[in-house]
């Protein structure tokens, strides 16, 4: 019987032994670092205001419904003046509409009824020859009966009739379309009347202080203003954070970018509370390679690019907003 060597032996028992660690440092092989934050809601306005009062200042707290400030808006008599001037230049325009309209079809109308005075005219003097023709054949003839009409005559009265009909029918479709174009327009400015007077009561309406409020649990994350200050249109007043961050950006380099793909599980762990660890889902692989952030550079004096990765967390997540952690798979 051979002789186990007690060197083999004892290699044997320390690699079982140390199996278990070998298989989590191999599981855990694959680690980034990243940063857990929120996309920033930025609140501003498309008119010019003045903060009144400040309730929270920047870094606090904020829960649902929390009041951070009160403005004024500035623009507001400027901006009425403006409607009311939009509401007596649309009323003066409608009026000129209508006059202009009414004159032309009144044009019309009176073209109609010349031609058909005319037509009158000339034909009852057609018919009037057409009468002394008769006449003459009767005085020719001897006779009462069958007398034949000039065919001169009659071929006068179609051609005037169907130049009439002709005549007509072009100014019958002028005056239609007048009043089309009439109606068209007191709809055009009835419709603008209407947004004018819709902005005139929303400015009414906002001609109060304004208020800010929280829509949820988090913290004022940037505030530049004071009370007092003027602010112009879309400059944002205040920055927001929700309580928790809810992703994790993290980058990979050009070697990994077959490692991951969306929709793959990762684990996403704190550095300095290694028990506090959360399973997360990448939910965007950028669609190019960037500049990373200086505190995920290992050296900070050397330029580091990556490809940037998206991780959602779960929003009952400890993580606190800009922390930097640990992403592994």
């Amino acid at each position: 019987m051979k002789k186990i060597n007690i060197i083999y032996l004892l290699a044997g028992l320390a690699g079982f032994l140390m199996l278990p660690r070998l298989k989590e440092n191999l599981s855990n092989s694959v680690e980034f670092y990243g940063i857990a934050e929120n996309p920033v809601k930025s609140v501003n306005f498309d008119y010019p205001v003045e903060i009144v009062r400040l309730y929270k200042k920047q870094g606090e707290s904020l829960q649902y419904g929390d009041t951070v400030m009160t403005l004024r808006r500035l623009d507001l008599r400027t901006k009425e003046t403006s409607l009311h001037f939009d509401l007596a230049d649309n009323d003066t325009r409608l009026r000129a509409a209508n006059e202009g309209s009414s004159h032309e079809i009144a044009i019309l109308e009176n073209q109609k009824n010349q031609l058909e005075a005319e037509y009158r005219y000339k034909t009852e003097i057609l018919k009037q020859k057409q009468t002394k023709f008769k006449a003459g054949q009767k005085y020719l003839l001897k006779s009462d009966t069958l007398l034949p009409s000039s065919p001169e005559i009659l071929t006068e009265l179609q051609q005037l009739e169907t130049k009439y009909k002709q005549e007509l029918s072009d100014l019958n479709l002028k005056i239609r379309q007048k009043n089309k174009d009439k109606s068209a327009s007191i709809e055009s400015h009835r419709i603008k009347m209407a947004k004018v007077l819709k902005e005139l009561e929303q400015l009414k309406n906002s001609e109060g202080e304004l208020t800010i409020v929280s829509t949820g649990p988090g913290m004022v994350g940037q505030l530049d203003y004071g009370e007092g200050d003027r602010i112009p249109e879309f400059t944002p007043l205040a920055k927001f954070y929700d309580q928790h961050p809810g992703i994790v950006i993290f980058y990979i380099g050009d070697q990994q970018l077959t490692l991951l793909n969306e929709g793959d599980s990762v684990w996403v762990e704190s550095i300095n509370l290694p028990d506090v660890k959360f399973k997360g889902v990448i939910s965007a692989m950028g669609n190019r390679i960037t500049s990373l952030p200086e505190r995920l550079k290992k050296i900070p004096e050397l330029r580091a690019w990556g490809r940037e990765v998206q991780v959602k967390i779960p929003s009952s997540n400890r993580f606190l907003q800009g922390e930097k952690v640990k992403v592994y798979f």
